[in-house]
């Protein structure tokens, strides 16, 4: 799949990276990698020796929260897969013009509420998406709450019911390609903003009354004294 995509003027995304190898197939095959591995154990180091020069590793996991690292336990911290993508590309200058082309996904826990956003970016940004899933160790929602946004997309899979087919084969891996004859996605988790100015607890306040419908909750500080 990985030579079948290649591109050298694109950017791929490696989320939940765990094997130094494969990166080093995609910072052959790609202008860039940026990669958010589980754990930077060995995977640095690895890197390094293979000279591998066009990887950028980000040190926090793949969540559909920004957890903050307040108990220098490096396991909590975590960043959205949009603040992954803003801080690594959108405002880098070097990427001005450079495409995401592809994205590798196998962060096997909270897969499921990151999918619809990871989805969501890839119709909209067409780049494809080798998704891999752990379906029993989803804990709040069923694959078939997917079912309207698998089908803005052409799928390697044996049938055209991506459901039944993740379902049979649950520990599958699925490349999502979007299709060009579907018109607008709208995403049920709905991006809500909130911009503030000091006012901490009326910020507290609107992101837990919030979280009662989306989790795509985004606060914009407008330069606070506080």
């Amino acid at each position: 799949i990985i030579d079948r995509l290649k591109n050298p003027r694109g950017i791929a995304i490696d989320l939940g990276a765990k094997d130094s190898a494969i990166i080093v197939s995609l910072s052959e095959k790609f202008l860039h990698v940026i990669a958010a591995p589980n754990s930077l154990g060995e995977l640095e180091k690895s890197l390094i020796e293979a000279n591998c020069c066009n990887v950028t590793l980000c040190d926090k996991q793949i969540d559909n929260k920004t957890r903050r690292n307040l108990s220098g336990d490096s396991n909590i911290k975590s960043i959205t897969f949009k603040q992954l993508v803003f801080d690594h590309v959108f405002s880098q200058e070097i990427f001005d013009s450079d495409p995401i082309v592809f994205i590798k996904c196998d962060i096997e826990q909270n897969e499921e509420n990151v999918l619809e956003d990871i989805l969501y970016f890839a119709y909209y940004n067409k780049c494809s998406v080798y998704f891999s899933f752990h379906l029993p160790n989803w804990q709040g929602k069923n694959i078939k709450d997917f079912e309207w946004l698998f089908s803005y997309f052409e799928t390697n899979c044996t049938t055209k019911d991506v459901c039944r087919y993740i379902e049979e084969n649950p520990f599958s891996s699925v490349l999502f390609t979007p299709r060009n004859d579907v018109e607008v996605l709208i995403k049920k988790n709905v991006p809500a903003v909130i911009i503030g100015y000091n006012q901490l607890t009326f910020i507290r306040m609107m992101v837990k009354q919030l979280e009662k419908y989306t989790s795509d909750i985004i606060v914009i500080d407008n330069d606070s004294s506080y």
